[in-house]
């Protein structure tokens, strides 16, 4: 697994996000420090305000043809996750889990995320869970 999102470079305009360029760089640069030819999960990090949708998942799609990853996961909200699973069905690839910040404390993904990714057939995954 390995995810997208974060800066890579000196701070261009697509050093970081969820750009087409920065996806496949990106998705290229994680497979060399891994030493693999494909990962089983490609995740996007965080929703990028910045790129339309179309583009973002459009580029996931064409990592996933190209076998580079098999599936797809994010951590967004609810209408996020409603809208790229929609654009990841009409591109036929799997978009299969959404990750979230959840742990006794912080617990604000039970009233909206998690029926969201329960209508949409796709599992959640939590992250600081301590």
């Amino acid at each position: 697994m390995t995810k997208v999102f974060g800066a890579t470079g000196p701070g261009g305009p697509n050093d970081s996000g969820l750009s087409r360029k920065h996806i496949l760089e990106s998705i290229n640069a994680s497979l060399t420090r891994l030493q693999t030819d494909y990962v089983d999960v490609y995740q996007a990090h965080r929703y990028d305000f910045s790129t339309p949708l179309e583009e973002t998942m459009e580029a996931f799609a064409d990592v996933v043809r190209a076998g580079k990853a098999l599936y797809i996961v994010s951590e967004w909200t609810p209408e996020q996750l409603r809208a790229g699973h929609a654009l990841a069905r009409e591109l036929k690839i799997s978009f299969v889990s959404n990750q979230s910040k959840y742990n006794a404390l912080y617990r604000v993904i039970e009233p909206e995320v998690v029926p969201a990714c329960q209508e949409l057939g796709i599992g959640q995954i939590c992250f600081s869970p301590i």
